[in-house]
């Protein structure tokens, strides 16, 4: 396994089975779940998923929510496990430093975790920016782009500026 030390070098290392049920400080143990909170951040999307539901309800909508929340704690869980028991007590904060350089498939890992943090940015600021949006056009501070009745019964198309 590499392990990248102090001084930020890597060092190939063998790891041994020594795998810990429980932590030996429950404070260092409580700093991971703020990370794994964090992962869950999207409820800003709720109100916009409600909408595309053919027939929301409250119940269909709980029920959305129950099986995201589960199908991706269970991704988590099982890279997790899978990571922990890859390096046991020598797993990096980022898993991914547990490889060497030289690995190809990690460097695709690697690329693809890039793009996926990169493309997912616009998909994370466009809903909190329509939020914001919203609630300002509705006290008033802004004015919406809606079309007006005339326009849409013209055919003609609402003028913006993007």
């Amino acid at each position: 396994v590499q392990v990248q030390m102090p001084d930020h070098t890597n060092r190939a290392v063998e790891v041994m089975p020594l795998y810990r049920l429980w932590p030996e400080d429950w404070a260092k143990a409580l700093y991971a779940f703020p990370t794994f909170g964090v992962s869950f951040l999207c409820h800003f999307n709720a109100l916009p998923t409600h909408q595309e539901l053919a027939r929301p309800t409250r119940t269909r909508m709980r029920r959305v929510i129950l099986v995201t929340l589960t199908l991706t704690s269970m991704i988590y869980l099982f890279v997790s496990i899978c990571g922990y028991v890859y390096t046991g007590c020598y797993t990096c904060g980022n898993v991914l430093l547990n490889f060497s350089q030289d690995d190809s498939l990690i460097t695709v890992a690697r690329t693809a975790l890039s793009l996926v943090l990169m493309l997912n940015f616009p998909l994370i600021c466009q809903p909190c920016r329509n939020a914001l949006f919203r609630l300002l056009a509705g006290t008033g501070c802004v004015r919406s782009c809606a079309p007006c009745a005339t326009e849409a019964e013209s055919g003609q198309e609402p003028l913006s500026i993007n």
